[in-house]
């Protein structure tokens, strides 16, 4: 085993098996989620993952997080199965999301500069990309 005890199969397990945890804390972030404001978005918050290139996306405290998360799983990631694999990127957008406040995956507009929601597709497609 690796020193923190994360073999491939325990992450896998985790990300599978937490099915009741991770509903559990949907039900408790419900109420954050409800008025969460997804568009037009003036200034992210710490919990915020943006997408973009340039010095201010990369010191984010937001995307900082992130990638010490992906960089936290990128081991397992790699020496699991390919069948496994989404569970990674599951388990570490569900972490982003059950913040508190919800961490958003956010892209600026060019012409308002506003931020708004990438939603959950692409915010995977991100999220695997960054664990390779």
């Amino acid at each position: 085993g690796t020193k923190t005890g994360l073999t491939p199969e325990f992450v896998a397990e985790r990300a599978i098996l937490s099915t009741k945890q991770r509903s559990q804390r949907f039900v408790n972030m419900g109420e954050n989620i409800q008025n969460e404001q997804l568009r037009d978005i003036v200034t992210p918050h710490a919990h915020d993952v943006l997408s973009g290139r340039g010095n201010f996306v990369n010191h984010h405290v937001g995307n900082e997080s992130f990638r010490s998360l992906v960089n936290r799983h990128k081991k397992a990631y790699v020496a699991c199965p390919k069948a496994q694999k989404p569970n990674f990127s599951k388990l570490i957008y569900d972490e982003i999301r059950s913040k508190n406040p919800p961490g958003r995956f956010l892209k600026q507009d060019p012409k308002t500069k506003l931020w708004n929601d990438i939603g959950e597709k692409k915010a995977l497609d991100k999220t695997r990309q960054a664990l390779r």
